[in-house]
């Protein structure tokens, strides 16, 4: 089974700033093997579950984890036959900050017009 590389990544931001978020680890599939069609993708918390097809992770879709984390992903096909990729869990800032993105208190009492005409 060919699989398009051994190690891959998935971002969130972190928008609560407390350093934890929920993953969809589903979203790794297509940039790990481009026909998904009959291919079975089962996760694993380490690289020996997933080897043994031990305690999968039950809910991949909403998986809660730290920045840095490491997944396991067994992709295997119709005839058994498998390989086992690294995908890392990353946290990115949020990048916008709130107070910039809320308007003061003279918001929209001055707008300029072309031709340089201003309403007050």
């Amino acid at each position: 089974l060919e699989v398009n590389g051994t190690e891959f990544t998935l971002e969130e931001i972190d928008e609560g700033n407390d350093g934890i978020e929920n993953f969809n680890l589903t979203d790794v599939q297509p940039e790990v093997f481009d026909d998904t069609t009959g291919i079975i993708f089962v996760y694993y918390e380490t690289y020996d579950n997933a080897d043994t097809q031990d305690s999968p992770i039950i809910n991949p879709t909403n998986y809660s984890a730290e920045d840095g984390t490491i997944v396991y992903l067994r992709v295997e096909n119709a005839d058994g036959c498998y390989e086992i990729v690294e995908v890392t869990l990353n946290l990115v800032d949020d990048c916008i900050n709130p107070e910039a993105a809320c308007p003061g208190e003279d918001f929209g009492l001055q707008l300029l017009l072309v031709g340089h005409f201003m309403i007050v």
